[in-house]
C-alpha cells in the first residue's frame, strides 16, 4: 500500500459511507474524468463537499495525535544560540525555535550542543529528579550545557551556554494533516491510513445525527476507527521507543554524574 493524498482518502471515505464517486460515475460514462475524476463527489451526490472532507481528515489526525500521543517519527533539527551571561539554565519555545518544519515537535529524545569545534551529547532529565537532588540549577554560571529537559512546550538547557553554537534535537513530530488535495500525510505509515479515513467518515456520519443510514454506517465504523487507534498507539509508540528517554519509578533514580 502507497500513501494516500487528500484525493484519494476522499473517495476511500466516500465508499465508507456508501456513496458512488465522480470516478465511478466518469468510468460508466466512458470518461474517467468527465466528473473530476479521483477525489470529487458523484454528481447526482454532492455531500459530503469536498471542503468538508479536508476538515473532517484534519479533526481526525488532530484527534489522533492526542489519544496515540504521536511522536511519528524523530527528525534532526537544529536552532542557533548566542552566548549567554546570566546565570540559570537556557529557556528555549519549542513553538518557533526550531525551524523550517512540517509538523510541530511532540517528544524530544536526544539532544547536543555543538559550540563549533566539539559535540557535547546532553544527559536528559526533569525537574522532579532535580529537585529531589536538590540541585540548585539557577545558580549555574554560563558553561558548556551538560543538561536538558522539557517542561510543557519549553525545553530547559543546564548550564546555558558561555559561547555561540548550535543546539540540535533528534525531535518527535507529530502528525500534520494533508496540506494541500495533492499532498499526503507525510508521517504516516501507509498501511494506517485507513484509520485516518475510519475517523473523518465518522465524524461525517455524526453530521447527520438523525439520518437512519448513516446512524447504521456509524455503528460499523466506531468499532473500527477505536481498534485503529489502539493499532496505530502500538505502531507509533514503537516507532521511536528506542531513541526516547525513559524515567521508570522505582526506588533507584537516575542521577547524572556530578550530582551523586
Amino acid at each position: 500500500m502507497t500513501p494516500l493524498t487528500q484525493f484519494e482518502m476522499n473517495d476511500g471515505i466516500r465508499h465508507r459511507l456508501g456513496l458512488s464517486t465522480a470516478l465511478e460515475a466518469g468510468i460508466a460514462a466512458g470518461n474517467p474524468q468527465k466528473y473530476g475524476g479521483v477525489g470529487y463527489p458523484h454528481p447526482n451526490q454532492p455531500n459530503p463537499t469536498n471542503v468538508r472532507l479536508r476538515e473532517v481528515v484534519r479533526d481526525t489526525i488532530s484527534d489522533l495525535n492526542i489519544k496515540c500521543n504521536i511522536g511519528g517519527r524523530n527528525e534532526p533539527l537544529s536552532a542557533s544560540v548566542e552566548a549567554q551571561t546570566a546565570d540559570g539554565p537556557l529557556r528555549i519555545d519549542l513553538a518557533t525555535a526550531f525551524t523550517p518544519r512540517d509538523s510541530q515537535v511532540n517528544s524530544i529524545a536526544r539532544c547536543w550542543w555543538n559550540d563549533g569545534s566539539q559535540n557535547t551529547v546532553l544527559i536528559p532529565t526533569d525537574f522532579r529528579q532535580l529537585d529531589h537532588y536538590l540541585v540548585d540549577f539557577y545558580s549555574y554560571a554560563p558553561s558548556t550545557p551538560q543538561y536538558f529537559w522539557t517542561d510543557g512546550y519549553i525545553l530547559w538547557v543546564s548550564p546555558a551556554p558561555s559561547v555561540a553554537g548550535t543546539l540540535y534535537v533528534l525531535a518527535g513530530m507529530a502528525l500534520f494533516a494533508p496540506a494541500t488535495d495533492n499532498d499526503t500525510i507525510r508521517q504516516l505509515p501507509a498501511d494506517l491510513y485507513p484509520v485516518v479515513m475510519d475517523g473523518a467518515a465518522l465524524r461525517i456520519c455524526a453530521d447527520q445525527p438523525d439520518n437512519r443510514i448513516m446512524n447504521e454506517r456509524a455503528a460499523i465504523l466506531g468499532p473500527m476507527y477505536q481498534q485503529g487507534v489502539i493499532d496505530m498507539k502500538f505502531t507509533m509508540s514503537n516507532m521511536t521507543s528506542q531513541f526516547q528517554p525513559r524515567y521508570v519509578v522505582t526506588d533507584q533514580y537516575r542521577i547524572p554524574r556530578g550530582y551523586r
